[in-house]
């Protein structure tokens, strides 16, 4: 029986250690996720508008000035709502540095020209706002609201007449 106790005990409290470093660790990953040490990144933010639920796929490439080594990320964005939507992409783990940037979907146009941007070490630039419009949803026509009127009649009883297209009210309710 003592076994038995001293057995649960301890797996308590391995559990209870096991759950505190998965807390420490999750802790500083989500820290770790906004910038990374010894680089830069970049904060993306996009209005999309669609005409129905799909999903988005977007490209960033950046050129940089000096060097021939590029870089490039591209992602996916589920669309879950119809009309006007705003995505924040920060892409992570690009070398600080000047950069011509290149941002194309191939669903549409998302910008004419690449722009130039700087990107510093250990920091979140905003290089940009971006407009994607995939066309309007479209647009739905609202039934006519159903009218409601309540008559009174002379032996003071009250009916309902729904307004379907007949005018003609209903017959009075004796009272009992």
């Amino acid at each position: 029986m003592q076994k038995k106790v001293t057995n649960y005990i301890i797996s308590g409290v391995l559990v209870l250690g096991v759950l505190g470093i998965g807390a420490v660790a999750y802790q500083q990953r989500a820290q770790a996720d906004t910038v990374v040490a010894g680089y830069a990144t970049a904060h993306l933010h996009f209005n999309v508008t669609v005409p129905v639920v799909q999903t988005v796929s977007v490209k960033a490439t950046f050129t940089p000035k000096t060097g021939r080594n590029f870089y490039f990320k591209e992602r996916s964005f589920d669309i879950n709502a119809t009309g006007l939507n705003t995505v924040e992409w920060y892409i992570r783990k690009i070398p600080g540095g000047t950069y011509t940037m290149t941002v194309t979907s191939p669903q549409g146009t998302l910008q004419d020209a690449p722009q130039e941007v700087t990107l510093k070490n250990d920091s979140v630039s905003d290089v940009g706002s971006f407009d994607l419009n995939l066309g309007s949803p479209p647009a739905t026509q609202t039934p006519a609201p159903s009218a409601t009127q309540t008559v009174e009649n002379s032996v003071t009883s009250t009916a309902t007449v729904e307004a379907s297209g007949s005018q003609i009210p209903f017959p009075p309710i004796p009272s009992l």
